[in-house]
C-alpha cells in the first residue's frame, strides 16, 4: 500500500506473490483518478440524502404528534359536549313523556282561557276610583248623578274630555275619616287576576312571617353571559311582566357564534325603548379588562390611578370627561374586577344579589343594584311661595324711617344685646312697611343649557365689557360686573352637587321627609360636641406676646364693608341680603359703629349674632349617610362684617406672634409654602443618602371638640386683655344653631365646645390653640396647616428611628391637655426613600401601631416615597377631563370664543399648574400626559367655534382663542 502524490486520490499497485525481484511486473490492472472521484462523490451525496430524509421524517413526526394531540384534545370537548347535549336530550325526553302522559282534558284550560279573554274583554272599559266621598241625596237616582257629577269634574281636571259616556256604580262605603283621602284610580281586574294577587299576598305574609326580609321586586334586570342565540324566543325566557332587549352573540358582532350575549330586561310598569343607533361612520373599540386600574371617587368624579402605564388611558378619560362614578367594587371569584358600573350619581348602592334569578358565574358574580328615583315627570307645584322683592324696595323711606330714631341715645341707654334688639326690630320692621311681598309659584325645572337664556347672557356681558372698555364709564362697569356675576353664578350652580338625597338615615335611624332628616343633622352635630373642662395647669408656661386688649376701627371701615356687599343677594339667618345693607350704607354705617364699639368696650358679644343655621357639607362617602356630613356655619352678613373689622384689627398683633411651621389662614403662608418646605428638606435628605420618616396626624372633629375654657386660658397666657378676652369669651359661648333642609328647620342645638366652621375669627383662634405644638418637640420638625400635622425627620440608622416615636408620644400628650384627641385609624407613617434597602420601623400612638402607606395626598398633593411627580400628574390629569366635560356639557351652544376660554382658564388650568414649583415633569410621557388635557380642550373649542384644523396643528384655534 502506497500513498499518491496526488491529494487525496489512493492508488494501488498488484505484485506478483512468488516473484520478488525489482523487475517490473509484465502485466497490471490500474483505475483512473476521475473514475474514484465521482464514486465518492456519489457515496457522499447518498450519504447526505440518508441525513435529510431522517431529519424530514423526525420533523413530520413530531408535527403528526402536535396534530394528534389537538385532535385529541378536540375529541375530548367534542365527548363533553355530546355527552352535555346527551344530557339535554334525555331530559327533554322526559319532559315530553310527562306532558304525554298528563290526563288533563284539553277542554278545561281551553274554558278558562276563553273565559279569560272575555272577561278581559269586559274589565277593559272599567275604572275603579278610590277616595270619592258618599253622596248627599238619600235616593238612588239623585246618588248616582251627584257621583256622576264628581268623576266629572276630576277628570275634567285631568283633561279629559267631558264628552265620554260613562255609567257609575258605586260598589263599596267610602271609609269615613278625619283624615284626608287621596282619589286613586286603578283600573278592573278580573277574577284569575284578583286571585292571583291574593295567592302574591298571601305568599308575601308567609315569607315576612318566616323572617325574611327585604323582600323587593326587581324592575331592570341585567343579565351577561346569557350564551342565547336566535333560536330562543323571549316568551320561553319566563320574564313575561318585562320587555326584553337582547343582544345575542353571532357571527355578524363576533368571530365566534357561541357564548357572550347580554338581557336588559324592564319592568312593563315603565315606559322604556331602545335608543336608535344613529348610522355614523364610527367605531368605538373598548378593552374592558384592563386589571392594572384601581377605581375610585371622590367629591369631584371618577378617580383612577394605577402602578405602571396604563395601557388605554383614553377609556377611563372618557367616562371622567362625561362626569360618571364607578361604583362597583364587588370582586369575582377569582380576585379580579370584570364588571365596572359607571353611573353619573353615587345615591346607587351595590350590593351582591342574595337571591340571584340565575346560577352565579364565577367571573361575573350577580350584582344587585339599588337606586331611588323620583318617577314624576315634573316636580309638583308648590303654591303661595313668599319671598321679598328688594330690588323693587322703596330705600327711600327705609332711610328716612331709620333716620327717625336716636340711636345714641337708645344704645347708650340700654344693654349690648337690647341696643342690637332694638335696631334689627327696626330693621325688619321697615322691610316689612317698604319691601314688597311676592307671592311665588314653583313650577318644574328643567337644565338651563336647554334653552337660549344663557346665550343672550353672554352676549349681553360680552357686549357690556365691550362698551366698558370704549367708555371707561363707572355706570358701564357696573352693567358689565352684573351680567359677569350672573355667568359665573351659572357655571357654579352648574358644578355644584345635587344636594343631600331625599332619604338619609344615622346609624339604622331613616327618614324620607324635610322636617325628620333636619333633626337627624342636628341629633348628629350635636353629639359630637364635649362639655368645658379645667384648663390644665401646664397651660402657664406659654411665651407672652404684647396682643392688643381692644379692637379698633372707624366709622369708614364700616361704611366700606358695606360697600363690598354690593350685588350679594345671599340671605343669612336673619333675612337681610347683602345688597339691602349695602343700598343703606350712608344710613346704616353709624348706628353698627356705634353698636360695635360698645359691644367690644362692654365685653360682650350680642346674643342675636350668635344665632346661625348650620348647612351639612358632605365630606367624603355615601351622601344618604348623615355621618359623612360635616357643619358649615352660615353667618348673617352683619356678624360677618363685626368679625371681619375685629379681625383687620388684631391680625397684625396675632401673626408676629404665631410660629413659623403654621401655613394656614396666614398671610404670605399657603398649601404651596407648607410643601414647599417639606420638599425641600426631603431633597436635601437625598442628597445625603438618608431617608425621612413623616408621620401624619388627624385630630377627631377638631373644630367641633375645641374646649372653650382652654382656649379662654391660651389667650390670656398669650397676653390677649381686657375687654377682649371677655369679648372671646362672650364670642364662643352659648351660640345657638339649628338645620335649615329646604323648607324646613331642625331643634334648636347649643354648642358646649366648638369653634364655628365658617365663621371669621374661628382659623385665628384655632391657630393660637395649637401654636405650642412646636415646642414640645425634642427631635423632629413639624409642620402645620390648621388641623393637619405632620411630623418628620431623617433617618440614618435604626436609632434614629426611635427618636420621632419619643416625639409622637409627647404630642400625643400635648393634644390631650388641650382635650383634643388623635384619631389612630387615619393617622399614619410615609417614608421618603431612594435606596434599594430602606429602614423599616413601626410607629405607633398609646401602644397602637399606626399603618404605613406607600403614597399619600399632602394638602392636596400626591407624594411617592421618591418624589416622583407621576401620581400628582396622574391624578390632575385624571380630574382635568371631568372638568373639560363640564365645560362641554354647560357651554354646547355657546358662541363666544372668550368664553370658553375664560372656563378653561378659571376652571381647568388651575388644576393643571397648582403648585408646580413643587412639581415638574420629569419624564416625556408625563409631559404628554398634561398636553393631552389641554389638546382635548383646543379639539372641542375648534369644534364649537366650527374651525378646521389640519390634524396636530392647533394655530388656528389658539389665534381665535387669543
Amino acid at each position: 500500500m502506497a500513498n499518491s502524490n496526488n491529494k487525496g486520490t489512493p492508488s494501488m499497485t498488484l505484485r506478483s506473490s512468488s516473484s520478488t525481484s525489482s523487475k517490473p511486473p509484465t502485466k497490471s490492472t490500474s483505475v483512473s483518478a476521475s473514475s474514484v472521484d465521482a464514486i465518492l462523490l456519489a457515496i457522499e451525496d447518498l450519504r447526505k440524502s440518508h441525513e435529510t430524509f431522517i431529519l424530514s421524517n423526525k420533523a413530520l413526526s413530531k408535527e403528526l404528534k402536535s396534530s394528534l394531540a389537538v385532535l385529541t384534545s378536540r375529541f375530548d370537548a367534542l365527548s363533553t359536549e355530546l355527552s352535555v347535549l346527551r344530557n339535554i336530550v334525555v331530559s327533554l325526553d322526559t319532559r315530553l313523556l310527562a306532558l304525554e302522559s298528563c290526563t288533563t282534558s284539553a277542554s278545561t284550560p281551553t274554558s278558562e282561557l276563553l273565559q279569560e279573554f272575555d272577561e278581559r274583554d269586559r274589565c277593559k272599559s272599567n275604572i275603579i276610583e278610590y277616595g270619592i266621598p258618599e253622596p248627599s241625596s238619600s235616593d238612588l237616582a239623585s246618588k248616582i248623578s251627584e257621583d256622576k257629577e264628581k268623576i266629572s269634574s276630576i277628570l275634567s281636571q285631568l283633561n279629559i274630555g267631558s264628552t265620554i259616556e260613562f255609567k257609575v256604580t258605586r260598589i263599596a262605603n267610602f271609609n269615613c275619616s278625619d283624615l284626608p283621602t287621596d282619589v286613586k284610580f286603578f283600573r278592573d281586574k278580573t277574577s284569575l287576576e284578583r286571585k292571583t294577587l291574593r295567592a302574591c299576598h298571601q305568599e308575601l305574609d308567609r315569607r315576612t312571617q318566616n323572617g325574611e326580609a327585604d323582600l323587593t321586586i326587581s324592575y331592570i334586570n341585567v343579565l351577561t353571559e346569557t350564551w342565547l342565540n336566535g333560536s330562543y324566543n323571549n316568551t320561553e325566557l319566563g320574564m313575561f311582566n318585562y320587555n326584553i332587549y337582547r343582544c345575542d352573540r353571532s357571527l355578524l358582532t363576533s368571530n365566534s357564534n357561541r357564548g357572550g350575549g347580554v338581557i336588559i330586561a324592564i319592568r312593563k310598569d315603565f315606559q322604556s325603548f331602545l335608543i336608535p343607533s344613529p348610522n355614523l361612520s364610527l367605531e368605538q373599540l373598548f378593552y374592558f379588562n384592563l386589571p392594572e386600574i384601581t377605581w375610585s371617587n371622590d367629591v369631584h368624579g371618577l378617580s383612577y390611578s394605577s402602578t405602571t402605564n396604563i395601557r388605554h388611558p383614553c377609556f377611563p378619560e372618557k367616562f371622567a370627561f362625561h362626569g360618571l362614578y364607578q361604583i362597583n367594587s364587588i370582586l369575582n371569584s377569582h380576585g379580579s374586577l370584570h364588571d365596572l358600573i359607571f353611573t353619573n350619581t353615587l345615591s346607587v348602592n351595590v350590593n351582591c344579589s342574595i337571591d340571584p334569578p340565575v346560577k352565579c358565574d364565577l367571573y361575573h358574580p350577580v350584582i344587585s343594584l339599588t337606586y331611588e328615583t323620583n318617577l314624576q315627570s315634573s316636580p309638583p307645584v308648590v303654591p303661595n311661595t313668599f319671598f321679598f322683592n328688594f330690588k323693587n324696595a322703596n330705600y327711600e323711606s327705609i332711610s328716612k324711617f331709620l333716620n327717625s330714631f336716636n340711636w345714641l341715645y337708645t344704645f347708650q341707654t340700654n344693654t349690648v344685646d337690647t341696643s342690637f334688639y332694638n335696631f334689627f326690630d327696626a330693621i325688619h320692621s321697615s322691610i316689612l312697611k317698604f319691601v314688597p311681598r311676592v307671592t311665588k309659584t314653583l313650577k318644574p325645572t328643567f337644565q338651563p343649557w336647554f334653552t337660549n337664556e344663557l346665550i343672550e347672557l353672554v352676549f349681553k356681558k360680552h357686549q357690556a365689557h365691550k362698551k366698558f372698555k370704549k367708555s371707561s364709564n363707572l355706570d358701564d362697569y357696573q352693567v358689565f360686573s352684573k351680567y359677569r356675576a350672573h355667568f359665573w353664578k351659572f357655571v357654579r350652580k352648574n358644578k355644584s352637587s345635587s344636594g343631600i338625597p331625599s332619604s338619609v338615615d344615622l346609624n339604622g335611624e331613616f327618614s324620607n321627609c324635610n322636617q325628620e332628616s333636619a333633626n337627624l343633622f342636628a341629633k348628629h352635630f350635636e353629639s359630637v360636641y364635649t362639655l368645658p373642662i379645667t384648663p390644665s395647669s401646664n397651660l402657664t408656661s406659654l411665651p407672652t406676646f404684647y396682643l392688643p386688649s381692644n379692637a379698633y376701627f372707624s366709622v369708614e371701615d364700616v361704611y366700606q364693608h358695606l360697600f363690598s356687599l354690593r350685588g350679594n343677594v345671599s340671605l343669612g339667618p336673619d333675612g337681610i341680603p347683602g345688597d339691602f345693607l349695602f343700598k343703606l350704607r350712608d344710613t346704616l354705617s353709624w348706628p353698627f359703629w356705634l353698636l360695635f364699639r360698645k359691644s367690644l368696650d362692654m365685653g360682650i358679644f350680642p346674643s342675636l349674632l350668635k344665632s346661625s343655621s348650620l348647612i351639612p357639607f358632605l365630606k367624603t362617602g355615601n351622601p344618604s349617610k348623615v355621618m359623612n356630613y360635616r357643619p358649615i356655619a352660615n353667618l348673617s352678613h352683619v356678624s360677618k362684617m363685626f368679625e371681619t373689622l375685629v379681625l383687620r384689627s388684631i391680625q397684625p398683633s396675632v401673626n408676629s406672634s404665631l410660629i413659623e411651621e403654621q401655613h394656614g389662614f396666614r398671610p404670605g403662608s399657603s398649601t404651596v409654602t407648607c410643601n414647599l418646605v417639606f420638599s425641600s428638606f426631603i431633597y436635601d435628605s437625598f442628597a445625603l443618602h438618608a431617608q425621612v420618616d413623616a408621620i401624619y396626624t388627624d385630630f377627631n372633629k377638631v373644630f367641633d371638640r375645641v374646649n372653650h375654657n382652654i382656649l379662654i386660658n391660651i389667650l390670656s397666657n398669650y397676653g390677649f386683655g381686657e375687654p377682649i378676652l371677655s369679648w372671646f369669651s362672650s364670642y364662643l359661648t352659648n351660640r345657638q344653631q339649628y338645620i335649615k333642609l329646604h323648607d324646613s328647620t331642625s331643634i334648636i342645638i347649643t354648642l358646649s365646645s366648638d369653634v364655628p366652621q365658617g365663621a371669621i375669627l374661628s382659623p385665628l383662634l384655632f391657630s393660637l390653640l395649637v401654636n405650642s405644638a412646636a415646642s414640645v418637640l425634642r427631635h423632629a420638625r413639624i409642620l402645620i396647616f390648621a388641623d393637619d400635622m405632620k411630623l418628620f425627620m431623617r433617618i440614618h440608622n435604626e436609632n434614629d428611628a426611635c427618636l420621632p416615636q419619643s416625639d409622637l408620644n409627647r404630642l400625643v400628650l400635648w393634644s390631650e391637655s388641650l382635650s383634643l384627641s388623635l384619631n389612630i385609624s387615619k393617622c399614619f407613617k410615609m417614608s421618603y426613600f431612594r435606596t434599594s434597602s430602606p429602614i423599616a420601623f413601626s410607629y405607633s400612638i398609646h401602644d397602637t401601631p399606626i399603618s404605613n402607606k406607600s403614597s399619600v395626598r399632602d394638602l392636596g398633593f400626591y407624594f411617592l416615597p421618591n418624589l416622583s411627580p407621576r401620581l400628582h400628574i396622574q391624578e390632575i390629569c385624571c380630574k382635568s377631563p371631568k372638568l373639560l366635560g363640564f365645560i362641554k356639557r354647560i357651554s354646547s351652544e355657546f358662541k363666544l370664543d372668550q368664553s370658553l376660554k375664560i372656563l378653561f382658564c378659571s376652571l381647568v388650568r388651575p388644576i393643571l399648574e397648582y403648585r408646580s414649583v413643587i412639581w415638574d415633569p420629569h419624564l416625556s410621557i408625563e409631559t404628554l400626559m398634561i398636553e393631552r388635557v389641554q389638546r382635548k380642550f383646543l379639539l372641542f373649542a375648534a369644534y364649537s367655534l366650527k374651525i378646521h384644523c389640519p390634524l396636530h396643528d392647533y394655530k388656528l384655534v389658539l389665534t381665535a382663542l387669543s
